[in-house]
């Protein structure tokens, strides 16, 4: 009986109403995380909140911290399967901001490189739309940033063509 009203607790703490909880602001301060953000983290962590999700990776990246988002980030792929955190952490490891590169995808060392390819070939496979446009307008053949590793993969092409079509 004990389990069924833990789990019941629980449940409902992870559907309370995602857009309560992100309404105040918090700052992106190199200090302690202010007491909502701390919850807004914790709900992504515990539950899989994608709606906080979202608007935490969006905060982050906007105040150009997003590099300390890649846990968060990998959190959500890895625990809850979620298509968009794949690409975000492709777009993470990726992006260095530090030295005023949008992407850097082959300054990363091969191991990098290689487990950043994974993450974007999961989110086309798991029906990402915007790693999907990515691949077919940027990294492909003959495009303005091509990957040859994403290119001559007809399967993930193929993939990525039926997700922005549908």
């Amino acid at each position: 009986m004990k389990n069924i009203i833990f789990i019941s607790l629980f449940f409902f703490s992870c559907n309370n109403n995602s857009e309560k909880m992100y309404n105040s602001d918090f700052s992106m301060s190199d200090g302690e995380h202010s007491t909502t953000e701390y919850k807004c983290l914790k709900k992504i962590v515990d539950c899989g909140d994608t709606v906080i999700y979202q608007q935490m990776f969006d905060k982050y990246d906007d105040n150009f911290h997003i590099d300390e988002f890649l846990a968060y980030s990998l959190i959500m792929a890895n625990k809850y399967d979620f298509a968009q955190a794949y690409y975000d952490v492709f777009y993470i490891l990726t992006l260095l901001p530090e030295i005023n590169v949008k992407e850097c995808f082959y300054c990363l060392d091969e191991k990098t490189r290689l487990f950043a390819l994974d993450y974007f070939k999961q989110a086309i496979y798991k029906g990402n739309i915007i790693a999907s446009e990515r691949l077919l307008n940027e990294f492909g053949k003959n495009q303005s940033y091509p990957i040859e590793e994403l290119y001559l993969d007809t399967a993930l092409i193929k993939q990525a063509k039926i997700n922005i079509t549908q």
